[in-house]
């Protein structure tokens, strides 16, 4: 199940803030071509 798709380009930042009540157990980030990637992740 998809939840979210996003494109972020070369030397961009995205930011997302899951709306109240949001809840999972997992989470997955992928790319679409080969790069050097972080994702960060802060639970409040």
């Amino acid at each position: 199940m998809t939840f979210k798709k996003v494109k972020v380009g070369r030397g961009e930042v995205f930011k997302y803030d899951f709306p109240a009540g949001f809840q999972a157990r997992w989470i997955r980030f992928k790319s679409n071509e080969d790069c050097n990637a972080t994702a960060w992740l802060e639970h409040k």
